[in-house]
């Protein structure tokens, strides 16, 4: 989703947050992994529960902060404060430290092994494209809110209106069909 899309999107009456997580890939521990870029305001969008690490992470991320998974953390003996090298497709390394640790929710999670702020991913990764973004409507779900997004999004076919439910139907689908398989 460009961010033409989540500018778009900021637009739209009634929306009180807007926030974008990016995706590419990286490597740490001699393996690939799994990164994205997540804005500071990604507590206002996303309940995440963190099994270490206080407050806001994604907020207290700076340049150098980054947050991982608990099987990952465990698989890496990772630990809040813990150092973390990823090397990006450039070839850059970032030298970055395990601010917090989040309990994976069941069915899985919109995040690869290890999340970092949106301006070290900016920086650091070419793509500049977000995996989704993610928003709060006053009023919460309602036709009339849906109604207006769609008709703020209109001009960007990229864009898929959904609601927490419809999104968590659709990846409950997609692995429905794996598991069928």
């Amino acid at each position: 989703i460009s961010e033409d899309t989540a500018r778009a999107a900021v637009k739209v009456p009634g929306v009180t947050v807007v926030s974008s997580i990016r995706t590419g890939e990286g490597e740490a521990f001699g393996d690939t992994v799994g990164v994205n870029g997540v804005a500071s305001d990604l507590s206002e969008v996303v309940n995440m529960t963190w099994s270490s690490g206080t407050g806001d992470v994604a907020a207290h991320l700076g340049s150098t902060g980054a947050f991982v998974n608990d099987d990952y953390a465990e698989d890496h003996d990772l630990a809040v404060g813990s150092p973390l090298r990823l090397k990006t497709p450039t070839g850059e390394v970032l030298a970055l430290e395990v601010e917090g640790i989040f309990a994976e929710p069941k069915g899985g999670s919109p995040f690869g092994d290890v999340g970092i702020s949106a301006t070290t991913f900016g920086t650091a990764y070419a793509e500049q494209e977000s995996e989704m973004v993610l928003l709060n409507l006053h009023g919460g779900v309602t036709p009339e809110n849906t109604a207006r997004l769609d008709r703020g999004l209109s001009a960007f076919p990229d864009a898929n209106v959904q609601t927490r439910e419809e999104f968590k139907d659709g990846m409950l689908a997609t692995l429905t069909s794996i598991l069928n398989v």
